[in-house]
């Protein structure tokens, strides 16, 4: 009975970090989106690129569109290696399957 419990509160835990794991990557894609339409603004509106220079200036290398374009770069390296890493994880647990049987 009591090691049900601790499956159970396990599978619940486990079904919050992925609900949590998906929420920030939600979070991630809308942040650099909007930075790149944020960005495509500044690139086209030259009262913005004033404005910025003048009042705010280190925000025109946030907003010269290489660093959004690094940032959404870095994101898809991490999201293709973790899915390479899961990939392999299951593939090893697959194997480690096939080899009991």
């Amino acid at each position: 009975m009591a090691g049900e419990l601790v499956d159970v509160s396990k599978l619940r835990m486990e079904q919050s970090l992925r609900r949590f794991r998906l929420v920030v990557i939600g979070e991630i894609v809308v942040i650099v989106g909007l930075a790149a339409m944020l960005s495509e603004e500044y690139q086209n509106n030259q009262f913005m690129r004033q404005w910025v220079k003048t009042n705010f200036w280190p925000a025109d290398f946030f907003l010269n569109g290489y660093f959004v374009t690094a940032v959404a770069g870095m994101l898809v390296g991490i999201a293709l290696a973790s899915y390479r890493n899961r990939r392999s994880r299951d593939q090893a647990i697959l194997d480690a399957l096939r080899r009991l049987i």
